[in-house]
């Protein structure tokens, strides 16, 4: 008889064992689900700051930003980043020549397809009366900006 209450003891310290267990795991994960989701956070505020930055001082120069983590489904306009950098959306440019994996560009978005971390390279110049942003009534003020995500830009 007292035999049975030991093994029947070792059951329930094995359940036990096994719920706390789960228990640590959830926590976990949900440490780890949190802290990814800051950085995507983090990776999207860089980014407009570094937007922000390059229109601020549109000398040619290209501006890196590394190791940005971008969400899976998150899509970027000319449109969002020339609400960032006010200027018109017609003086964004996304000069990237491929697609990849991760990512899926057009002339006018740029589409996450899964998350990725990448690179982004920012390029802001003054654009002159012949190279003016189209449908821009004064094009000899106008910055200009090509955005590229993991594509390498030359400076000028």
């Amino acid at each position: 008889m007292r035999n049975q209450k030991g093994q029947a003891f070792a059951v329930y310290r094995l359940l036990i064992g096994a719920i706390l267990a789960i228990m640590i795991a959830s926590f976990i994960s949900g440490i780890y689900i949190y802290f990814e989701g800051q950085k995507v956070l983090i990776s999207e505020r860089s980014l407009k700051s570094a937007v922000t930055n390059a229109v601020s001082s549109p000398n040619g120069e290209v501006i890196t930003v590394e190791n940005l983590t971008f969400r899976e489904g998150a899509a970027y306009t000319k449109r969002s980043f020339s609400y960032v950098a006010a200027i018109p959306a017609a003086c964004i440019s996304f000069p990237q020549t491929r697609s990849v994996s991760a990512i899926e560009v057009s002339e006018s978005r740029i589409s996450i397809r899964q998350q990725v971390m990448l690179n982004i390279y920012i390029k802001c110049f003054l654009a002159g009366a012949a190279e003016g942003c189209a449908g821009d009534d004064e094009p000899a003020d106008d910055i200009a900006c090509e955005i590229s995500f993991g594509e390498k830009l030359e400076n000028e």
